[in-house]
C-alpha cells in the first residue's frame, strides 16, 4: 500500500526557498508516494492541522516544511493527539527551510532534496522526548495536562533560554527577520546589550536549588545553528543539560567566542543534568526553539511520551561534560 505524506508548509518559509521546496516535492513524488500539501495561515495552524490529520488516520508521515518554529508547531499537534491508535505509528518528517533549522541539523536530517525522500521513504525513525514548558497560574499551582487549553502550556524540541538570549528573542524585529534571517538576531542582540540587567534568578533542577543571571535548558548539543554547545545530549534522552551562566556582559561574550570558535561552553559555565528544572521568580523572559514564549514562573519537563521522527538511526554518544545532580544528604 502506498504511504501517504501530508506537508505542513510555513509559507514565508516557502516563498523564500521556493526552489528547494519543488525539488523536494518532486524528488519525494518520484518515489512513487501520495503526497499532499497544505499551508499554514496563521501560528498554531500547523498545530491544528496535524491534530486533525492524526485523528483521521489517513497519514503515514506529517512533515513540517519550515524552520524550528513550524516543527515546535507540528510536535505540539502530535502531543495532543496523544499515543493512541491511530496515531502512534505516525511518523514527524523535517524538510528544513528555516533560518537556523537548529532540530534538523542535530537529527542529522538530510537537507538535499533527494536525500530527505530517501530517508523519508526508508521509515527509518528515532524517538526523542520533547520539552513540555507548565507556566504557573497565580494561585501558584502548576498549569498541567490535559493539553486542550492550549495557552497554558508550550512545547519545545530543541532548547529553552531564560535570561539574556530570551531577551534578545523577545525584541527581535520581525520584519529584520524576515529580510536579514540569522543576523536579525544579532542586531537584537547589540542594541538589548544595554538594556539587559543580569540580575539573578533562581532555578530549581530536580529539586536542588541555583543561581544564575541566565539559563539554557537543551535537550540537544547545538544552539543558534550550527555551533556545538555541550557534547553527549541528545533528544532522545529524558535527561536536560542546565547551563547556569553567573556572570554579566563580558562572560556573555565570552560563551559567544568559544561557541564561535568551536570550543563550546567556556569554564565557569555550570553544567547540570536533570528531568525537571523549575524558574519560580516571576519576570525572567523565556523563548524556546528560537521563538519568543512568556515569563517566568514556569516549570519545564518531559512530555508524557515521546515522539517518532523521521531521522538517520543512530547510536547515542557518551555524555563528557556534565554530570548528574546529587542530592545534598
Amino acid at each position: 500500500m502506498t504511504e501517504r505524506f501530508l506537508i505542513l508548509l510555513n509559507p514565508r518559509a516557502g516563498r523564500r526557498r521556493k526552489g528547494r521546496l519543488e525539488r523536494f516535492l518532486a524528488a519525494l513524488r518520484q518515489t512513487g508516494a501520495s503526497v499532499e500539501l497544505r499551508m499554514t495561515e496563521h501560528a498554531g495552524h500547523a498545530t491544528a492541522l496535524t491534530y486533525q490529520a492524526l485523528c483521521s488516520g489517513k497519514y503515514g508521515c506529517i512533515v513540517a516544511a519550515g524552520g524550528d518554529g513550524t516543527v515546535a508547531e507540528v510536535a505540539r499537534g502530535f502531543v495532543l493527539a496523544g499515543t493512541h491508535p491511530p496515531t502512534r505509528k505516525v511518523r514527524l518528517g523535517i524538510w528544513p527551510l528555516g533560518t537556523a533549522n537548529v532540530y534538523a541539523r542535530e537529527l542529522h536530517v538530510p537537507f538535499t532534496p533527494q536525500a530527505n525522500a530517501r530517508l523519508l521513504i526508508s521509515g527509518q525513525r528515532v524517538n526523542v522526548w520533547p520539552g513540555l514548558i507548565q507556566y504557573c497560574q497565580e494561585t501558584g499551582s502548576w498549569k498541567a495536562p490535559p493539553y486542550s487549553p492550549l495557552k497554558q502550556t508550550e512545547i519545545f524540541l530543541q532548547m529553552v533560554g531564560a535570561g539574556f538570549d530570551a531577551h534578545c528573542v523577545h525584541n527581535v524585529s520581525t520584519v529584520l527577520k524576515a529580510r536579514w534571517g540569522a543576523l536579525a538576531y544579532l542586531i537584537s542582540a547589540s542594541s538589548s546589550w544595554k538594556q539587559f540587567s543580569f540580575r539573578p534568578f533562581g532555578v530549581v533542577c530536580d529539586g536542588q536549588s541555583y543561581r544564575a543571571t541566565s539559563a539554557i535548558v537543551t535537550k540537544g548539543g547545538l544552539y543558534g545553528g550550527p555551533f556545538r554547545l555541550v557534547t553527549g545530549q541528545t533528544p532522545q534522552s529524558r535527561k536536560f543539560t542546565v547551563l547556569l551562566l553567573q556572570g554579566e556582559r563580558r562572560d556573555i561574550l565570552r560563551l559567544v567566542f568559544s561557541l564561535l570558535r568551536g570550543d563550546g561552553c567556556p569554564a565557569g559555565v555550570e553544567k547540570i543534568l536533570a528531568e525537571e528544572i523549575v524558574f519560580p521568580q516571576p519576570g525572567v523572559p523565556l523563548q524556546s526553539d528560537g521563538d519568543s514564549r512568556n515569563f517566568t514562573p514556569c516549570r519545564i519537563t518531559n512530555t508524557p511520551s515521546a515522539l517518532s521522527v523521521a531521522a538517520p538511526e543512530a547510536r547515542p554518544r557518551r555524555r563528557r561534560d556534565a554530570k548528574p545532580h546529587l542530592q545534598q544528604g
